[in-house]
Parts: C-alpha cells; sequence; structure tokens
C-alpha cells in the first residue's frame, strides 16, 4: 500500500512538472510575450526580437551581419515558426488532455503517467529542434563574429551590459 501511494505521489509530481512546464511555455506563446506575436518554438524569435536579428537570445545584431546572412537566418527562422504551428497544436492537445484527466470522475494514473510521458519525450525533442535551429544560425556565422559572439555572451553572463548597446 505504501508503494502504491509513492507511486501516485511521483505520477502526480511527474504530471505536475510536466504541466507546469508545459503550461509555461503556452502562456508564452498566447502573450506573444513583449516582442509581439508568437513567432515559434522559444528561443526562435524572429528580427528585432531579443538580441536583435536571429532572436533567440543571441546579441546577433552587434556582430554586424551582412544582408546574406540576414536572409540566411531569416530563412532558418521562418522553417523554425512553421515548425512552430505544429507545436503549439500538440501542447493545446496535451492541455485538453491533461484537463480531461483531472476533472475525471476517478483518477486513472496509468493514463496521467502516459501524458506526463508523452509530455516530456515533447519536450525534449522541442530541446532537440531549439538547439539544432540555433546551431544553423550560429553555422551562419563567420569565426571572427563568432569569437565576437562568445565574448558578447561571456559579458551578459558576468552581469556586464552588452557591448555596443547604453546601459
Amino acid at each position: 500500500m505504501i508503494g502504491m501511494t509513492n507511486n501516485i505521489r511521483l505520477g502526480l509530481l511527474a504530471l505536475l512538472i510536466a504541466g507546469v512546464t508545459v503550461a509555461g511555455v503556452s502562456a508564452q506563446w498566447g502573450q506573444g510575450g513583449p516582442q509581439g506575436p508568437p513567432q515559434g518554438p522559444p528561443g526562435m524569435g524572429g528580427f528585432g526580437g531579443p538580441g536583435g536579428p536571429g532572436g533567440m537570445g543571441l546579441p546577433l545584431r552587434e556582430l554586424n551581419l551582412t544582408e546574406e546572412q540576414k536572409t540566411q537566418i531569416k530563412t532558418i527562422q521562418d522553417q523554425a515558426r512553421e515548425d512552430g504551428m505544429a507545436v503549439r497544436d500538440q501542447l493545446r492537445l496535451f492541455a485538453e488532455q491533461r484537463r480531461a484527466i483531472v476533472n475525471a470522475d476517478t483518477f486513472n494514473a496509468e493514463t496521467a503517467r502516459d501524458l506526463a510521458t508523452r509530455e516530456a519525450s515533447f519536450n525534449i525533442d522541442l530541446n532537440v529542434k531549439r538547439m539544432e535551429t540555433e546551431n544553423a544560425v550560429y553555422n551562419v556565422l563567420t569565426a571572427e563574429q563568432k569569437v565576437k559572439l562568445a565574448e558578447l555572451i561571456k559579458n551578459r553572463q558576468a552581469g556586464g551590459p552588452p557591448q555596443g548597446r547604453r546601459p
């Protein structure tokens, strides 16, 4: 009986963690954030998003991108944005399924665990896709721009103001 109680608690905890993760992402996309309407999965913002052209929190605006680089990055972002539509649909489906589990007359731990597992797997895939997109953008940069980007990120992590911007 104690083992069953612990399993239920673990299942609920996993469901809660997955729910908070998905709800946070859904809320962020639903509100459009400070940069306007959602443009794709987190980390895949468009030109003018956080950090300038390229979004993703990378300070690309400060790297003096060529027009060709901007075009290449925009193409990468457009594909990520298109992929983001399917992501939103899947997140809505997870939310509906979660509501159905929570609002059921009797709780089915197996169904809840299955949903939590699928949500966790989806989040892993989403993170891998985000890294793939960021890598594609990173590899558009020249060697000099990559060095400057590393310096900008290091300054940001150290708490200093980004170079080239007023504090």
